[in-house]
């Protein structure tokens, strides 16, 4: 997982305006703080995150990226104990990719299902 990390880290640091890269980077940070948190390594979880969010971070600023990189921002965001952040990401109205309306989110898909265990 840390190396399949570390190549999407490069990759991201060769093209650093492609949101899509970050994207796959902040998604594969998410899985290995899953299982680094798993195996008691809460704290290099920690950092992952942090790095990964750090890196995301930038593209919504003046941007309005689609739901997917939204919702993997808020994912990384509830991680990280950040939880009205990632409510106010989701819920602020931004388009997502395709037609019709962001998804309403469901009694059981909250913020709350968001959060890891970190």
């Amino acid at each position: 997982m840390s190396a399949s990390r570390a190549a999407l880290e490069n990759g991201a640091a060769l093209s650093p305006d492609s949101l899509e890269a970050v994207v796959r980077l902040a998604n594969v940070a998410l899985d290995e703080a899953a299982m680094l948190s798993a195996a008691g390594r809460k704290d290099e979880a920690g950092k992952i995150l942090s790095t990964a969010e750090a890196k995301v971070a930038p593209f919504f600023g003046d941007r309005n990226p689609g739901w997917a990189a939204r919702l993997t921002r808020a994912r990384l965001l509830a991680a990280l104990g950040r939880e009205a952040e990632a409510a106010a990401l989701l819920s602020d109205g931004g388009s997502r990719e395709g037609a019709g309306p962001a998804p309403v989110l469901s009694h059981d898909l909250t913020v709350g299902s968001l959060v890891m265990a970190f």
